[in-house]
């Protein structure tokens, strides 16, 4: 792992560099109010696979990194909304997963802590309740109330926040009620799953990546990972597998993750070696590739440059770490581990597990510097995502 001390020592000696390249881009485009990052880190590269706009695991943090994230939102509230002083967070309402909730609760609590006074309210309209309560994890629950809308303002109850929250991404459609609101809403509704493109981001991301590497003087595969799109994939017939297979074998990687282009939550994701492993895939990861969340058909997928882990827990597990952003600083990190996956597989699926930073895989006393790099690229890659979306008319 020397190749991460001295890439990170690499930036580290380019800082006023990148912090001009960084404030650049800033002036240009606005980035997610907060997001996560999955990295991939074996011989060589360390490389961001993976980014949420609407990050779900804020129960993963430490108490350390939980104290850092509320005074990184503090702060960047203060400084984009000055005055504002209560919160609504919207979270995926539908879901029971009482560690889904230990993730709201724990991002109320945060913000609460940070002096904020704060509510949790949904939007889908064929939720009749105008509240109910969902247990979390941890054995605490969320009370969530139902959302209105009083002309241009949001509304649950008798609560009008200052500041909207989204902790939802939105896979199925943008709902109207967040849409020219009078309170700013963050992220932005119209970067949800029903906009967002993989292809897209990682095609910011690969090309900032590149400006990241000539700046601080490594190879920009360092960094990089390599993704191209197949659309109108079908997994279900011969001709429908060539052409993905056709698209792994002109890649010429050793390993490749093929991903539903839109959709999170590790679902509708499948690691072949070689066009052979989509030419004669089972049943089973036929399966995977039809639907993703939501039961979404899934029709166009990317084929990305696989990354074997090579972090390891204490026990031999595959682990990869998951870096926090609050705008582009780095709130915090948490390892996801999986006893049912090996190196080369994805550990988003079942079996995960999550572990402290640093202390479950005990390669690292801090995190690097270059994963928080990474994290960066991919907040600023997110952000041209958000400026393209717009462009194009937003939710439409």
């Amino acid at each position: 792992m020397d190749y991460i001390k001295r890439a990170g020592e690499a930036a580290g000696a380019r800082a006023s560099e990148l912090a001009e390249w960084e404030a650049g881009h800033l002036e240009r485009i606005p980035v997610p109010f907060y997001s996560s990052a999955d990295l991939r880190v074996s011989g060589g590269k360390a490389a961001v696979v993976d980014t949420n706009i609407f990050p779900a695991g804020f129960n993963n943090l430490s108490a350390p990194f939980r104290d850092r994230l509320g005074s990184l939102v503090q702060s960047a509230l203060a400084k984009k909304h000055p005055g504002a002083q209560s919160v609504l967070i919207v979270p995926e309402a539908h879901t029971r997963n009482p560690h889904y909730w230990e993730n709201v609760l724990t991002l109320q609590t945060v913000l609460e802590r940070s002096g904020f006074l704060v509510k949790v309210g949904f939007v889908d309209p064929s939720i009749e309740r105008r509240s109910f309560s969902c247990g979390a994890a941890g054995g605490g629950s969320v009370e969530v109330f139902k959302v209105v809308r009083e002309g241009a303002e949001v509304v649950a109850g008798s609560f009008c926040p200052d500041v909207i929250l989204l902790n939802n991404d939105f896979s199925d459609d943008c709902p109207s009620i967040l849409r020219d609101t009078a309170q700013p809403v963050l992220p932005p509704v119209e970067i949800g799953w029903h906009s967002r493109r993989k292809d897209v981001h990682f095609e910011f991301y690969n090309s900032l990546a590149a400006e990241v590497a000539r700046i601080c003087g490594f190879e920009p595969q360092t960094i990089q990972a390599r993704t191209r799109l197949v659309e109108d994939a079908d997994f279900d017939t011969p001709e429908g597998r060539e052409r993905v297979a056709r698209a792994v074998d002109e890649l010429a990687e050793p390993l490749v993750f093929i991903k539903s282009n839109t959709g999170t939550y590790g679902m509708a994701v499948v690691a072949v070696s070689g066009g052979d492993g989509v030419r004669n895939m089972n049943a089973e990861n036929r399966k995977k590739m039809r639907a993703g969340k939501s039961k979404r058909s899934v029709r166009d997928v990317v084929i990305q440059e696989g990354v074997p882990t090579a972090l390891r827990t204490a026990d031999g597990m595959p682990a990869e770490p998951v870096l926090y952003m609050v705008e582009t600083r780095t709130a915090g990190a948490f390892y996801r581990i999986n006893s049912k996956k090996d190196e080369t597989q994805n550990l988003n699926s079942s079996g995960m597990e999550f572990g402290p930073f640093p202390e479950a895989a005990g390669q690292f006393a801090e995190i690097p510097a270059l994963f928080s790099l990474c994290a960066k690229v991919a907040v600023i890659a997110a952000g041209y995502e958000i400026e393209k979306v717009m462009l194009e008319g937003g939710c439409g």
